[in-house]
């Protein structure tokens, strides 16, 4: 259990406390019955990266996806330090991602909706820098990277989509 206090004069209080809990329930069951993810029937499709696809282009994305994954609210789609492998676009809900340094205070590096992208954190350094946490029942298409890099250098205009969001103005 975290407890952290901190000043919020922007508020008008003096003293702020938030309590979180750690949870242990970190599994990410797949979806049961056909979780393949189809990307020409999504209707994220045209803010997702697929937007830009042509036909032959989209079904060749939707063989790199490997399906789409349920994620209950407060459970973590992957925490810092886990490998990274996978890409996640939102489908469904939301997340959060919070970086927690050795001191143990928690800070929110970003929030995540539908047509957005998680794992980014994890290109460079093969492993995740920070956790996703489902703000409420979500909903992610899972992109194995290395299949998602290998398309990238055949379809041209993934290649100019270095991320899911980038078609959202914000």
């Amino acid at each position: 259990m975290f407890d952290h206090t901190e000043d919020d004069a922007a508020c008008g209080s003096t003293k702020t406390s938030i309590t979180l809990e750690k949870r242990s329930d970190t599994k990410v069951a797949p979806v049961p019955g056909d979780a393949k993810a189809r990307c020409a029937t999504c209707m994220m499709r045209n803010i997702c990266m697929a937007a830009s696809l042509e036909a032959g282009e989209m079904y060749r994305l939707d063989s790199v996806v490997q399906g789409w994954r349920s994620v209950k609210q407060g459970e973590r789609l992957y925490r810092a330090g886990d490998p990274f492998r996978s890409l996640y676009a939102v489908r469904a809900g939301s997340f959060k991602t919070v970086v927690t340094p050795s001191k143990g205070k928690e800070t929110i590096a970003g929030f995540h909706m539908a047509g957005d992208s998680l794992g980014m954190d994890g290109v460079c350094q093969e492993s995740h820098s920070c956790d996703a946490i489902a703000l409420e029942d979500s909903v992610v298409c899972v992109i194995p990277f290395h299949l998602l890099e290998a398309l990238c250098r055949e379809i041209k205009p993934l290649q100019r989509k270095p991320s899911f969001n980038d078609a959202l103005p914000r």
